[in-house]
């Protein structure tokens, strides 16, 4: 069912070229020229979005506001603002229910694209034009920057093509294989990977939202479902954290980019909760690349791990812990591009100060965010104290320190570990476990618990007992 829109502008040639521009992309339109026509409209039917100017009179954009927050709480409410705009009216707007807003000029491709920000994958699904077939191949000259980048098997698609898929010819130069709204087609995408040795495909950078999206609506449809192996399930949820936060870094923390964060770690939560051999799948995780986003997805996949071993664990728990994962290094971003990319053992001593600043900075970064809650925010600001009193920024120690910063804190590490020295994860595991600085940096039940998620429960209850500092049924205190 094609999605309603209510267009409210006095600009009537604005409207009439709007209204075609939206209908031609299966939107069904209703308009109005004052704000008393847009509020009958808005009396009478219900609409997706209303797309409203600043500019519209007898009864003004606020009032406008005012009445759909009224009677229409879950609307979304998009605004034409003038070129001089001032930030203290875009804050009173915000303050009155506004979702989103556009300044002068712009394009309707870009009211477009900000209009199906606002629309979860479904809608979107719906509401796409369909054709039959495919479009022919198309040559473009675009600058680089405006595309991302992904591995040729990691384009999922739906029926229809969501969004434009490009190859990479040359510096700027792309061919666009696939357009939006075509039939997906694996024919064309298999030609370029067998026969041409094409590795990555690409897309527009404004698309990476509905990438994150489609993706993260596949992973939620899978997560139960014993047909999909379990690293199918972990390679899709990676995808969509990394682009996710690739999203993060360039957009800003807006609250869709933290409700798809969420849905996100939902996601982990559940498979994390329904893999019960999740120690075979663990074991042979090596599925990322060792730079950030793929460092903060693994941080995530194996820290949620850890928690779901206690007693006291729940759905609310791993999603809690996966969601201060997922931005526990988003501090590093206002970092010097030198010091972000370093490890901490290459830095002199001004550039370790200024990165140990890096959680005091992803706080600041998400204080009075919408959804960012005070235990989120203590796990990204005590993701580097260490239970031995010798972390950073406070050094705290022992039980001053939050169970899970601590979780992150042995995760952190032991990514960095098997990234650091092309480990699979069961010799970080032992490097770990044989490096007595190293044990005391963590509270032994976690350690234990870290165990676990490698080690099959009727193996582990045969092992052989290890030394180190616990006072746990399964190890012997040391010393």
């Amino acid at each position: 069912m094609a999605l309603r829109l209510l267009l409210a502008d006095p600009d009537a040639g604005w409207i009439s070229n709007a209204r075609k521009h939206f209908e031609s992309m299966m939107y069904e339109v209703d308009e109005a020229q004052n704000g008393k026509e847009a509020q009958l409209a808005l009396y009478n039917n219900d609409y997706f979005a209303v797309i409203l100017s600043q500019n519209i009179q007898n009864h003004s954009a606020s009032q406008v506001i005012r009445f759909i927050k009224s009677n229409h709480p879950s609307m979304k409410v998009i605004m034409i603002l003038n070129m001089q705009a001032k930030e203290s009216q875009i804050k009173e707007f915000k303050e009155l229910g506004l979702t989103e807003y556009i300044k002068k000029p712009f394009s309707f491709e870009d009211l477009s694209q900000l209009l199906e920000s606002q629309q979860n994958i479904q809608q979107i699904m719906d509401n796409m034009p369909k054709k039959e077939g495919q479009e022919e191949e198309v040559e473009v000259s675009m600058e680089d920057a405006k595309f991302t980048k992904i591995k040729i098997d990691e384009l999922y698609s739906a029926q229809r093509v969501l969004f434009d898929v490009f190859i990479k010819l040359g510096d700027s130069h792309y061919v666009k294989i696939l357009h939006k709204g075509d039939a997906f087609s694996q024919e064309r995408i298999d030609k370029y990977k067998k026969n041409k040795g094409i590795e990555h495909l690409y897309f527009m950078t404004s698309d990476r939202k509905k990438y994150v999206q489609f993706t993260t609506h596949l992973i939620s449809k899978t997560a139960k479902s014993k047909k999909v192996s379990g690293k199918t399930k972990i390679s899709l949820l990676k995808n969509a954290s990394e682009k996710f936060l690739e999203e993060v870094c360039d957009e800003g923390i807006k609250p869709q980019v933290i409700d798809q964060g969420k849905e996100i770690c939902q996601n982990i939560t559940e498979i994390v909760e329904e893999q019960h051999d999740l120690y075979n799948l663990l074991r042979g995780f090596d599925d990322f690349d060792p730079n950030a986003v793929s460092h903060s997805f693994a941080v995530t996949l194996f820290a949620s791990s850890i928690v779901k071993q206690f007693n006291w664990q729940s759905e609310k728990t791993i999603g809690t812990i996966a969601m201060g994962c997922m931005f526990h290094d988003i501090g590093k971003t206002k970092l010097k591009a030198e010091i972000a990319l370093m490890r901490p053992s290459d830095m002199n001593e001004s550039q370790l100060v200024e990165y140990k600043k890096h959680p005091e900075y992803g706080v600041e970064m998400l204080e009075g965010k919408y959804g960012i809650s005070t235990t989120i925010k203590q796990i990204i600001l005590q993701h580097h104290e260490t239970f031995n009193g010798t972390g950073f920024p406070s050094g705290l120690k022992g039980g001053r320190i939050f169970t899970l910063s601590n979780i992150i804190c042995l995760a952190n590490d032991f990514v960095h570990i098997i990234a650091d020295n092309k480990f699979k994860p069961t010799d970080g595991l032992k490097l770990i476990l044989t490096n007595q600085d190293m044990i005391l940096r963590y509270h032994s039940q976690i350690l234990e618990n870290f165990i676990k998620i490698f080690v099959a429960p009727d193996k582990l209850a045969k092992a052989k007992k290890t030394e180190l500092p616990s006072n746990s049924k399964l190890f012997k205190k040391s010393g």
